[in-house]
């Protein structure tokens, strides 16, 4: 299956560039958890092994 794209550029492309290099994680996996923050913790839990199987697979 084909991942959609998103662009994100100019200073927000920065910023979360350089949190995500501060945290220690990549720019997806920070992406994915700003995201991610208001779901139930079921659907959450259901997001990151979709995440982690489309990383393995």
């Amino acid at each position: 299956m084909d991942q959609p794209v998103i662009v994100v550029r100019g200073r927000l492309a920065r910023r979360v560039w350089e949190e995500a290099g501060r945290l220690g994680v990549s720019v997806d996996e920070y992406v994915a958890e700003l995201l991610s923050q208001g779901l139930d913790p079921k659907d959450k839990a259901l997001e990151y092994v979709e995440a982690a199987t489309a990383l393995l697979g």
